[in-house]
């Protein structure tokens, strides 16, 4: 069956559910390009302890290093038995594995491009409809290592730094726009594509009508009534300004307050940081700047110190379970935050969150011993994005063997690469496949229910 049969036999329910289709509840309305599906990334370091991190299947309650996120478990899907396959392995290799999927045999630079890069390129092809300025973003919180060991964005072999100075980010997407001056100089007026046509319609009618004889303006006026009923429509099913009215909505900079920012609060004051980073993130997100963006909390082998600890993240990981819950939870307490933003910032058809599909890597999967089994990845998001939330899912016993970094060869896994391709697939990106993909239909959306969960 060619990947189009199958796809409308999922969307049809004709399939025997497998393993992998147990996400997705419809299709997405990504193929509007009104419903704007954003997709974000999330990189937390240092992989988990996964019997810390995941729910036990069919669990609603969330073990210790993911129980900050039991406040927003209904937007998020846990999935056990993911993999990272190929032969880099540790921390380097997983690195470049976790948007790449690279599957070469060291921890050299992979001769593709990251998924978010990608799908930036392809939205950026596509600018006249997408009406983007910007094709990716990558930034994040305490990301000072800045070798390409490190980096998890790739364009075509050349590693992307994450930027981790707000002051540096709020002036690359936003310019000259002040947060704090109350300037509402439009970014993007975020009007639907078919809207800003009949701009130009109107515009280009007005100026033949004056050269047409008394019959011809007669259809002309018809004609354009025509049009302004459809237009009226547009308006009412695509509201600029989230989930009511039809007013373009006048984009600003994010009110953020960068007094006092030093080098030395970026290292020192990671929470507040991350704070501010959010909001210039969601911002873009919001005001179509891009659609893709990348947010990396630290690096592999991390040295952040978060508030009340006193040891690094990658020290506390190599430690015991709860040493490393110290600091896991509190990233996912950053991760539930994030999410609690998005579900309160207003877009067409509810919020941003309805129309996101976040998805959350690392760069190994148990810390204490650097395999690249049981990775710590979720994904979360809302309605539009056609996710089936608040569910935990377990996938160890599916898939394949196969290298998978440091030891678990005879591991049967499913690919993490899988549920790369099946987000860019969702999110109405043509031809996106990562490398090591099985099958690009992960189908996560599906709602299956005789899926082990």
């Amino acid at each position: 069956m060619n990947r189009r049969s199958l796809i409308k036999s999922i969307s049809a329910g004709s399939l025997a559910a497998g393993p992998m289709l147990s996400l997705l509840t419809r299709s997405a309305l990504a193929a509007d390009s009104a419903q704007r599906i954003r997709t974000l990334f999330i990189f937390t370091p240092n992989g988990c302890v996964p019997d810390l991190f995941f729910p036990p299947k069919g669990s609603r309650v969330l073990p210790e290093q993911t129980a900050p996120l039991q406040s927003v478990y209904d937007q998020c899907v846990f999935m056990d038995g993911l993999a990272m396959f190929g032969n880099a392995g540790t921390h380097e290799g997983g690195t470049i594995k976790c948007l790449t999927g690279y599957t070469g045999a060291t921890s050299n630079a992979p001769a593709t491009s990251s998924i978010d890069v990608l799908m930036g390129k392809q939205d950026w092809a596509n600018r006249a409809t997408t009406q983007i300025s910007t094709p990716s973003v990558q930034m994040g919180v305490d990301v000072r290592w800045k070798d390409d060991t490190r980096k998890i964005s790739w364009d075509e072999g050349s590693g992307l730094g994450s930027i981790d100075d707000p002051r540096i980010v709020f002036n690359n997407l936003f310019g000259s726009l002040s947060a704090n001056t109350g300037d509402t100089t439009p970014v993007s007026t975020e009007r639907h594509s078919q809207l800003k046509i009949f701009d130009v319609i109107n515009d280009e009618l007005k100026g033949i009508r004056s050269s047409l004889g008394s019959i011809e303006k007669t259809r002309l006026d018809q004609h354009t009534e025509a049009m302004s009923v459809l237009e009226a429509r547009l308006n009412r099913d695509y509201p600029s300004g989230g989930t009511g009215g039809g007013t373009p909505i006048i984009c600003t900079a994010p009110d953020v307050n960068l007094n006092g920012i030093t080098d030395a609060s970026l290292q020192n004051n990671v929470i507040e940081i991350s704070d501010i980073q959010q909001d210039i993130a969601i911002q873009a997100l919001s005001c179509n700047i891009t659609r893709s963006l990348t947010f990396s909390y630290s690096h592999s082998v991390s040295p952040t110190v978060l508030e009340g600890l006193s040891q690094g993240d990658h020290d506390l990981s190599h430690l015991s379970g709860s040493a490393h819950t110290q600091s896991k939870a509190k990233w996912s307490a950053e991760i539930a935050k994030f999410i609690e933003k998005l579900a309160n910032t207003p877009d067409i058809d509810g919020s941003l969150l309805d129309n996101t599909i976040i998805c959350v890597v690392s760069d190994v999967g148990d810390a204490a011993i650097h395999d690249h089994y049981r990775m710590p990845m979720m994904l979360a998001g809302g309605k539009n994005a056609g996710l089936a939330t608040g569910r935990s899912l377990d996938f160890r016993g599916f898939g394949r063997s196969g290298k998978k970094g440091d030891g678990k060869e005879a591991e049967v896994a499913i690919s993490h690469s899988d549920i790369l391709s099946t987000c860019a697939a969702q999110a109405g990106y043509d031809g996106i496949v990562m490398e090591g993909t099985d099958n690009i239909q992960t189908s996560m959306w599906t709602g299956a229910s005789d899926t082990p969960i």
